[in-house]
């Protein structure tokens, strides 16, 4: 039986379709022809990519820097070509970044805002499209697509004149680029430090208070600063720079490197009684824990109240029951309107709520204060409230006047 040999169409097509496939240049190939990319070769080269972007079935699209771009990412992050190129496989996310797993001519992308995933492992790329213009974002940077649908086999090359970065180039970049932190950019910008977040080279961890108390999403760690008032970490491990270089956590509170009222203050020395006896007293609650409350306030120890029961034979539900006991001890621990270090006190008399007489006595770098039935040391000097608004000196006794020592005597006698 003769074999039937093919008809002259169909080798036609055959040697077509194998001619097509052999001639089929991968994304590598394409870049490497283009010398307006040869920069983004070099890159590519340096981080292990090649094998991968040299594969001619491949179907994805590119979004590939120009040579100018990349020149213009080194400023952004401070460092030299060479520098850049050194870093060799830690740039492989930053490439990865620039492909989206799907092959996308310009006139398929839809207008609009569509987010696209990338090869890097959970990174998106957001592409915007406005009549004939196409705009890519990214985390770090956005970028204007220049020249669309180079034809790489199955996949399409569009070259954008900016690189495209999975993270910020530097902390004040991404207070600028967060419009949730836009209040902590000002207070940057307003505290005349915005060069030092704009160094791309600064190594650094921030706890960034966001615009709103609170933040979606996150992970559970609490901070506590000097002033205890705790803050969670709603979004954490923000990226800056290379590495990273440095770290943005976002928290749902504003830390302070000081205590925001005297209560505050006052709550984390652990002067427990001290508290009790202004909250039994139900006078001067309000104004030690307003932030603008402005005086000095010498506040004894729980130990001293200790002894002071014990030298009065009082429980400390008799004392707290005693408002006017507790007014008169009140009254001799507060100096009105005046914020004093210790450095500013003189020896001498000192002016109080009370019309009893209270001493301040200096010697060499030992404070006390006498009254007339006690004598106190200072043995925590400036406690800081509210960037100096007000001052607490922790001292080692309750200051008693004669009228208030009488008064514990007489509810002694009851």
């Amino acid at each position: 039986m003769a074999t039937k040999r093919p008809s002259g169409a169909v080798v036609f097509l055959l040697v077509g379709s194998l001619v097509a496939t052999s001639s089929a240049q991968s994304i590598f190939e394409v870049l490497s022809s283009t010398p307006s990319l040869a920069l983004l070769t070099a890159g590519i080269s340096a981080t292990g990519l090649v094998s991968t972007l040299s594969d001619p079935t491949l179907n994805v699209t590119l979004f590939a820097p120009s040579n100018e771009a990349l020149l213009g990412v080194l400023t952004d992050l401070g460092v030299s070509l060479e520098g850049l190129l050194a870093l060799g496989t830690s740039l492989t996310p930053v490439f990865q970044y620039h492909v989206v797993q799907t092959a996308l001519n310009a006139s398929e992308i839809p207008s609009g805002d569509t987010s696209l995933p990338t090869l890097a492992a959970g990174a998106n790329l957001t592409i915007t499209k406005s009549d004939a213009n196409i705009t890519v974002k990214s985390l770090g940077s956005d970028a204007n697509v220049i020249q669309a649908d180079l034809i790489a086999g199955g996949s399409r090359i569009h070259i954008i004149d900016r690189v495209l970065l999975p993270f910020f180039v530097s902390i004040a970049s991404a207070l600028s680029r967060s419009p949730a932190l836009s209040t902590l950019l000002t207070a940057v910008q307003t505290a005349n430090i915005t060069a030092i977040f704009s160094d791309p080279l600064l190594t650094a961890t921030v706890f960034a208070p966001s615009n709103l108390s609170v933040v979606l999403a996150g992970a559970n760690v609490v901070v506590t600063p000097l002033s205890a008032i705790t803050a969670t970490v709603r979004i954490a491990d923000i990226p800056i720079g290379l590495g990273p270089r440095s770290v943005v956590h976002v928290v749902d509170q504003l830390l302070l490197p000081f205590y925001s009222s005297v209560a505050n203050a006052a709550q984390s020395s652990g002067l427990t009684t001290l508290l009790a006896v202004v909250a039994a007293d139900g006078r001067f609650g309000a104004q030690l824990s307003d932030p603008k409350f402005v005086g000095t306030i010498l506040a004894p120890t729980d130990a001293a109240f200790t002894a002071l029961l014990t030298r009065m034979g009082l429980t400390a539900e008799q004392l707290l029951s005693d408002r006017a006991t507790l007014a008169s001890i009140l009254e001799l621990h507060i100096l009105p309107g005046v914020s004093l270090k210790v450095a500013q006190l003189t020896s001498g008399p000192v002016t109080t709520l009370s019309a009893a007489p209270l001493l301040a006595n200096i010697t060499g770098n030992v404070v006390t204060f006498v009254a007339a039935q006690s004598t106190a040391t200072v043995i925590a000097p400036d406690v800081s409230v509210n960037l100096d608004r007000a001052v607490v000196h922790v001292i080692d006794q309750v200051l008693c006047s004669v009228m208030g020592a009488a008064m514990l005597y007489t509810f002694t006698r009851v």
